[in-house]
């Protein structure tokens, strides 16, 4: 069992190409996993003939909190992986993008992480079944697109990952310019709460 958001309900999820999974909901907290696709097989009766059975393990990687001061109704992931936008009750869409890790700090770094691999790997085993970790996040929020007052249901990407198009329960979907983070378009014409939105690929 897996407690993903310490039993609070879970309102969205999202994969990206590198088998990571983001979850968003009623704690206020954006969750990371990393699935592991695994096989196992199990002899099928008292006969010979086996089938082929997927286990799949699920690792906690880290949680994005502190920018959503209310329930996350949507999580998504970036067309190459490397950002997230998440929204909620507040009205507000967060966007998150992933910090390089990999910079030279000089000697010692290298052996200092292999001093600490053991120690990281059993945490991690600790922190899994339970959704919580030690390790920081390499995610960090990077700004925020104001506009819309009222709960945002739903969001998505654009296909060249540079626009967002959200929608909310006040009728109303909003155009966005992820890199300069500022509204293009109002869209109206919706006579009640828009709860899912899509790009035309």
């Amino acid at each position: 069992q897996i407690l993903w958001h310490n039993k609070q309900p879970v309102f969205s999820v999202d994969f990206n190409a590198k088998g990571e999974l983001a979850t968003g909901g009623a704690d206020k907290e954006i969750r990371l996993w990393k699935v592991f696709e695994g096989k196992e097989l199990c002899e099928e009766g008292g006969g010979e003939e086996k089938r082929s059975v997927s286990k799949n393990t699920v690792e906690y990687l880290c949680s994005l909190s502190g920018s959503h001061s209310k329930t996350v109704n949507v999580v998504r992931f970036s067309p190459d992986g490397n950002a997230i936008a998440s929204a909620g009750d507040s009205g507000e869409v967060v966007l998150w993008r992933k910090q390089d890790t990999h910079k030279t700090k000089g000697e010692g770094t290298e052996r200092k992480k292999e001093q600490g691999e053991e120690e990281e790997r059993k945490k991690k085993a600790a922190a899994r079944m339970e959704g919580t970790s030690s390790a920081p996040s390499s995610w960090k929020a990077v700004g925020a697109l104001r506009g819309q007052a009222d709960d945002v249901q739903d969001l998505a990407w654009s296909p060249d990952g540079t626009a967002l198009v959200t929608g909310s329960i006040e009728n109303v979907a909003y155009l966005w310019d992820a890199g300069k983070q500022r509204s293009l378009a109002r869209l109206e014409g919706h006579h009640h709460y828009i709860q899912g939105v899509a790009w035309d690929p």
